[in-house]
């Protein structure tokens, strides 16, 4: 049995005539009903055809910016956090999700950035963070 790409946990799929015989002998065989249960993947939280990740980052990668490397359903991808970013932040990757459910195209891949640092980086200045991440 061929199970569609993007297909939601929970959906049942109809395969006529292969349930149970019919009690009249010249009657159709009744449908059989499978339930798709999808293993979850620990790496994304699903929505629909769109992932989200949540991604935490340090104090000072979040006040001088950085790389991130991400998991995809494919090859991994690069992202750039600009410098400043805040807890909360949300980039899209777009067409990085599931494949849509009787349809066509991809979801999207949304990244959150998950810290919870306090916007004390943009009081001590980015000198005084660089300083501080050397000494770590």
């Amino acid at each position: 049995m061929m199970i569609p790409p993007g297909i939601e946990d929970g959906a049942a799929l109809r395969v006529p005539g292969r349930g149970r015989p019919s009690r009249d002998p010249h009657g159709e065989d009744g449908d059989l009903f499978v339930v798709v249960r999808a293993e979850p993947d620990e790496r994304f939280e699903r929505r629909g055809a769109d992932l989200w990740r949540t991604e935490t980052i340090t104090v000072p990668d979040a006040a001088l910016g950085t790389t991130l490397r991400i998991p995809t359903l494919g090859s991994p991808v690069r992202i750039r956090v600009k410098p400043g970013v805040q807890p909360g932040t949300v980039i899209g990757l777009a067409g990085k999700g599931l494949p849509v459910f009787q349809g066509t195209g991809h979801g999207d891949l949304y990244v959150r950035h998950g810290g919870e640092h306090a916007a004390v980086a943009v009081f001590r200045g980015a000198r005084a963070v660089r300083t501080a991440a050397r000494a770590h």
